[in-house]
C-alpha cells in the first residue's frame, strides 16, 4: 500500500484528499479550457435561455419580422431572467412557439410572464460584455438555428 493512501481517522476528509491530489506521484494538472467552450459546444436552445437570450431575441425578432417583447421577471431578484416574443398570443423564443403558461414553466415558480420595452433589452445588452469573438460565435450558429428551424 502507498503510503499516502494510509488511512488517519483523525484526518478530514478535506485534508485527505488534499494529501493524495498533492502526493508526487499524482502532480496536479492544469488544463487549460477554450473560453469560448460553452458558445461553440452548448447546445444552442440552452444557450439562448443561459446568457445569450438578448442576442437570441434580437435576431428572432429580424427572422419573424413582428412580435412582442417579453420577459420573465424573477420576482425574488426583480428582474429579468429571460427574454422571449409574444407572437399572435404565443410566447416564441428558440425552443419553439409555446403558451405563456408553459413559458413560464421552463423557469420555474418563482417567475412571472411581463411585457418588456425594448430599451431594457438593449441596455441588458450592453450589460453583458461579451468578447468580440465570443459574440460572433454565438451569432453564427443562432444565425444556422434560425435558418434550420424558423
Amino acid at each position: 500500500m502507498n503510503k499516502n493512501d494510509d488511512f488517519d481517522p483523525n484526518e478530514s476528509a478535506f485534508d485527505r484528499l488534499m494529501r493524495r491530489m498533492n502526493a508526487p506521484d499524482r502532480p496536479i494538472k492544469i488544463v487549460r479550457l477554450d473560453p469560448y467552450e460553452t458558445a461553440k459546444t452548448k447546445d444552442v436552445v440552452r444557450l439562448s435561455r443561459e446568457g445569450f437570450c438578448t442576442v437570441a431575441c434580437k435576431m428572432l425578432f429580424a427572422k419573424l419580422g413582428n412580435g412582442e417583447l417579453w420577459g420573465l421577471m424573477n420576482n425574488e431578484r426583480d428582474s429579468v431572467s429571460h427574454y422571449f416574443l409574444l407572437v399572435d398570443g404565443k410566447a416564441v423564443d428558440f425552443g419553439g412557439f409555446m403558451s405563456l403558461e408553459e413559458m413560464q414553466l421552463i423557469f420555474g415558480e418563482y417567475h412571472r410572464a411581463i411585457p418588456v420595452e425594448w430599451e431594457r433589452l438593449h441596455y441588458d445588452i450592453r450589460e453583458l460584455g461579451l468578447e468580440p469573438e465570443e459574440r460572433s460565435i454565438v451569432v453564427e450558429r443562432f444565425r444556422e438555428h434560425l435558418d434550420s428551424t424558423f
